[in-house]
């Protein structure tokens, strides 16, 4: 849902001079996230601002006061259970506006939802692995050597991240989390005398996690994901039907028995099983039963080579 908030703007004047004449002006502003419905205030709505670092998050009123400075922004909601609210919001004085949210339509009481958090170095871009990863009043764990780390079956509406490695300063962040869907989560981690970069959030609104398409390209990064509760839940009878919903992939099938994965590029993905490549079928993605499966990583290669899809199956 698109949305444009004139509220806080005086007249066309001043839009003119949004941002430009007194750009580091504080202004306070009070938002209030509400059902879009019954107009109830809403908890745990977490609301971002383009190019700031902080993240706002309604109180029980569904009211949460910000101070931000003059300038015009993007501006987006998110909260468990509603649809992604997104607009713009020009800010020149002191207001108080409300945003409805609406509710996702279907919707199991008992769902839960999926974060997958990657660590980056905010210099390079790349990785930064065994970085420490939190989520306070819940699970935590070790990012792997691509910086990922995955934790799923989370049943609260805002997971309050942190992250800690070595040599980096220590981020935090709430992050408003969707049943059935995965929050994709960047964070990028700075040098404890550097200014932090906002913390980027990517919310999938279907049952798999397909990363942004600007990864593909670079060596060894990995494309996307499947684990066996999100095949489950696309409820496919191969594994080449779930491939196919990758956007920019498509699938291809020589024969009844086989299927092979193409790359945007226009060339076809290897095949391993276990970190195995197989003699046999080394390119037939259907090669391993989807019942079978456990976890599926697609990677992208940057030179010599395509990719390769890595089956994981269950033990």
């Amino acid at each position: 849902m698109q949305i444009g908030i004139p509220g806080l703007v005086e007249p066309a004047a001043a839009h003119a001079g949004a941002g430009q004449d007194h750009p580091d002006e504080v202004v306070r502003l009070t938002a209030r996230v509400i059902d879009g419905r019954s107009e109830d205030g809403l908890l745990g709505a977490v609301i971002e601002l383009s190019g700031l670092v902080d993240r706002y998050v309604t109180g029980v009123d569904g009211r949460v006061v910000m101070e931000v400075p003059k300038g015009s922004y993007g501006l987006t909601v998110r909260r468990g259970r509603y649809e992604v609210l997104s607009g713009n919001l020009d800010v020149l004085r002191p207001g108080e506006f409300t945003l409805p949210l609406d509710r996702v339509r279907t919707m199991d009481p008992n769902a839960t939802a999926t974060l997958e958090v990657r660590v980056v170095d905010h210099v390079t871009g790349g990785g930064v692995g065994g970085a420490r990863v939190s989520v306070l009043e819940g699970p935590s764990g070790m990012a792997d050597e691509w910086g990922y780390i995955e934790f799923d079956a989370l049943d609260m509406l805002v997971a309050e991240i942190s992250v800690e490695m070595s040599g980096y300063a220590t981020r935090t962040a709430p992050v408003a989390l969707h049943p059935f869907r995965t929050a994709a989560v960047r964070v990028a981690m700075t040098v404890a005398e550097a200014a932090p970069e906002p913390i980027e959030v990517v919310v999938r609104t279907r049952a798999m996690d397909v990363l942004d398409s600007n990864y593909l390209g670079r060596r060894g990064e990995r494309a996307a994901l499947f684990t066996r509760r999100m095949l489950k839940e696309l409820a496919v009878d191969k594994l080449s039907d779930a491939l196919a919903t990758l956007d920019g992939f498509r699938v291809e099938r020589p024969r009844s028995d086989e299927a092979r994965l193409v790359a945007p590029r226009n060339c076809t993905l290897g095949v391993r099983v276990d970190g195995i490549r197989r003699r046999y079928d080394r390119l037939n993605i259907d090669v391993v039963p989807v019942s079978q499966v456990e976890r599926v990583e697609v990677h992208v290669l940057r030179q010599r080579g395509c990719g390769v899809v890595h089956i994981q199956t269950r033990r």
